[in-house]
């Protein structure tokens, strides 16, 4: 049961054998293990956008009440539409069939916990060997995907998104399935779009046929002209989501007049507060126990999610220049987004580019763990505890302006 099957796929010169059948089981016990973690320290997020979005498409309709704790785009009548790209509400709607009440927790607490295991499959398929791949996997399992895999509208979005691209990750790495990669990828786009520049990554691994990249491109059509049609039916234009037209807890009518839109929703002007917020936000320091007290407004990756700024070595390689390279490509609309998170321990934004840096780690820790790589991943998990601890007894405060 143990031994690799026979089909191997070609990846720059490297053979790739499919996955030992054993490996996944220990993915699947890795997922359910973070699935555990991640419902049982969560708070009880009660409100999101995606439980009446799927209940309204159940009903023909595009709109949901509206809602004063919930980003919304209001239409003037009592009703408003959910900006944010649809794919996440389609996971209720098997429920609000059944009329069973389903969580956002619950489901994000799933999709965190099909990520992790969907992670540790796609180390071994890089052939990354069992102990390294273990504990990479619980450096991302235990990074900022801890404090996003409890819930929230945005974070369930998120973390379901990086689950979909892992697993288009996982066929893509084989050369197995375009098709399916390729919906997988539109999905995770119809999730978070910056998720979708991810594609170059996935060009390169399925290269060299055209069918190949061909279907490639079908699944992710399958996705895209749904979802254009959608913003074609709400608002008149294929591109237009309502970003900038939703209802701001400001003080002011819409989010593009909030302080920090001052340029735009996007504008290359936000990239450098964006990096400082990513790298060097700190905890706010207090004269009594516990002394160090998180923001909502952020924490920087070198204490949220250390091990990967170890990738950043791997652009030394082919495969590890083009995964940093779409990995920054992801983070860019991120970067010159006028808000950097906010409703986030850790930098939130940096879970879009994560599968993208896990293969960057793939490379450069195939057969060993370093002192470097362990510290970073006991790290990452005791400032995320403590992040979680502190949530949970009212401590964090924000997010600043």
């Amino acid at each position: 049961m143990g031994q690799a099957v026979a089909t191997r796929g070609r990846l720059g010169g490297l053979t790739l054998p499919w996955i030992q059948v054993g490996t996944w089981w220990t993915a699947v016990g890795l997922g359910a293990a973070a699935a555990a973690i991640y419902a049982a320290t969560g708070p009880a997020v009660v409100d999101n956008a995606f439980g009446p979005l799927a209940h309204a498409f159940l009903h023909g309709q595009l709109t949901v009440p509206d809602h004063a704790s919930m980003e919304l785009v209001p239409r003037g009548d009592g009703l408003s539409y959910v900006p944010f790209p649809p794919v996440p509400a389609l996971l209720f709607i098997p429920f609000e069939m059944l009329g069973i009440s389903v969580s956002n927790p619950f489901l994000t607490a799933v999709a965190g916990g099909a990520a992790v295991g969907l992670a540790y499959a796609l180390l071994r398929g890089l052939e990354v060997e069992a102990k390294p791949a273990a504990w990479l996997t619980i450096g991302l399992s235990g990074s900022i995907l801890w404090f996003a895999g409890t819930g929230g509208t945005w974070l369930y979005a998120q973390v379901l998104a990086m689950a979909l691209v892992l697993g288009g990750l996982n066929l893509a790495v084989r050369g197995q399935l375009p098709l399916v990669a390729g919906l997988l990828l539109g999905l995770a786009a119809g999730s978070r779009l910056p998720i979708g520049l991810s594609l170059p990554l996935f060009v390169y691994l399925y290269r060299g046929a055209w069918p190949r990249l061909a279907q490639l491109g079908g699944g992710l059509l399958l996705v895209a002209i749904p979802l254009a049609l959608y913003n074609v039916a709400r608002f008149g234009s294929p591109l237009e989501f309502g970003y900038g037209a939703i209802a701001s807890w400001n003080g002011v009518a819409t989010t593009s007049g909030e302080e920090w839109y001052q340029a735009g929703i996007l504008s290359l002007s936000y990239i450098p507060r964006s990096l400082g917020a990513m790298l060097f936000s700190g905890f706010g320091i207090v004269t009594e126990a516990p002394w160090l007290r998180p923001d909502w407004s952020g924490l920087s990756i070198a204490l949220a999610a250390p091990i990967f700024l170890l990738a950043l070595p791997a652009w030394r390689s082919r495969l590890g220049a083009i995964a940093l390279g779409t990995a920054v490509l992801v983070m860019l609309p991120n970067w010159a987004h006028g808000n950097w998170g906010f409703y986030q321990y850790g930098y939130r934004y940096l879970m879009d580019a994560m599968p993208l840096l896990l293969v960057g780690l793939a490379l450069l820790y195939r057969q060993r763990i370093t002192a470097t790589l362990a510290g970073a991943v006991l790290l990452g998990v005791a400032v995320n505890a403590y992040g979680l601890w502190a949530d949970a007894v009212n401590l964090m405060v924000g997010p600043t302006t």
